[in-house]
């Protein structure tokens, strides 16, 4: 899950510190969600939002870095998988 979270965060071109500010949280909470995951519930909504992005598609279950990247490319909608 962190790494697809990662993979959006650089697709979009934007520093840890910039999700951050557009998410509305302390920048070391930003980095731990990155490498180990376990985001809260509004946590996981302000990244999806900041990223512009399906919130199933950053934190679902069955997460596919693919599917992210074409969405951060417009290549097809940013919709859950």
């Amino acid at each position: 899950m962190e790494h697809a979270l990662l993979a959006a965060v650089r697709a979009r071109g934007l520093r840890q510190w910039q999700l951050a500010v557009e998410a509305r949280l302390r920048e070391s909470r930003v980095s731990h969600i990155i490498r180990h995951g376990g985001a809260t519930a509004e946590e996981r909504q302000r990244i999806a939002e900041a990223l512009g992005m399906d919130e199933g598609l950053l934190f679902g279950r069955d997460v596919n870095i693919a599917a992210i990247l074409n969405a951060v490319a417009g290549d097809e909608p940013p919709a859950a998988v």
